[in-house]
């Protein structure tokens, strides 16, 4: 059937299916809105909000855990906002394995921190609390201007991440039988593949527990600023059109412009 517009209804109902993105269970769910993830945000400390709650990191003595803020969104109207030696950090109370692991950020190097030239927003995540290994770590350095992506499976510059600028990153993961990842994890920013790294069978990460939020570097005295929101840990993407989607919307198209031809 074709609307008077032109669209057909296979055409709308594909583009909704991207856009709402909700195939699968979905682990974690947040964006900092009222009512998000089981208890309402409000503008101000980010810590002791949320279900589970966000707290601070504290390990220097300068540690804070950022803020809930209405400045600016990457979807709704709040995000959290960490800078000058702040960590946030959400531990989930228990090791998971989903499939896809992303979120959305906003480099503020240049408007927030003490302005070093190489001061970073890092964010990341680790297979059990704070102290486990490290398996997703990601940062944006001032001075490069890059998203760069570490791990023990592989290094990857992700690209240009301007200030100011909302991006996502997604990992999708291939999960064992034996409930451990292993094999390939490929990496999309703004759903874009970007490229690809290797997780031996319990070499390097096996799940995760706790996402960190963080703007210290390692000498902590250069640290940055960042907004970060749209936190989703689950068995689909909602940055990542699925390869099935993408047909059924070309599908859509083709059909339509066959009966605008006709």
């Amino acid at each position: 059937m074709v609307s008077k517009n032109g669209i057909s209804f296979s055409v709308v109902m594909a583009m909704l299916m991207v856009c709402s993105g909700a195939w699968g269970a979905t682990i974690y769910d947040c964006t900092f809105e009222p009512g998000s993830q089981g208890s309402a945000f409000t503008t101000g400390a980010l810590t002791g909000q949320g279900t589970p709650a966000w707290s601070e990191y504290y390990s220097s003595g300068y540690d804070v855990g950022g803020v809930v803020t209405s400045a600016t969104a990457h979807a709704g109207t709040q995000s959290a906002y960490v800078e000058q030696y702040q960590t946030s950090r959400v531990d989930l109370g228990a090791v998971y394995r989903p499939k896809w692991i992303e979120w959305a950020f906003c480099p503020n190097l240049s408007g927030g921190g003490d302005q070093q030239p190489t001061s970073q927003f890092k964010m990341f995540n680790l297979r059990g609390p704070i102290g486990e290994m490290v398996g997703i770590y990601t940062w944006v350095q001032k001075d490069a201007g890059h998203l760069m992506f570490w791990s023990s499976g592989g290094n990857i510059d992700l690209g240009a991440a301007p200030d100011g600028v909302w991006k996502t990153i997604s990992f999708e993961h291939t999960i064992h039988e034996s409930g451990v990842y292993t094999g390939a994890v490929n990496v999309y920013v703004d759903g874009v593949f970007k490229g690809a790294y290797s997780v031996g069978n319990g070499t390097a990460y096996n799940g995760v527990q706790t996402m960190v939020f963080s703007t210290t570097s390692g000498s902590w005295v250069e640290d940055g600023a960042g907004y970060f929101d749209s936190i989703h840990m689950g068995d689909a993407s909602v940055f990542v059109p699925e390869p099935a989607t993408l047909l059924m919307v070309g599908s859509g198209l083709v059909m339509t412009w066959i009966r605008r031809r006709k």
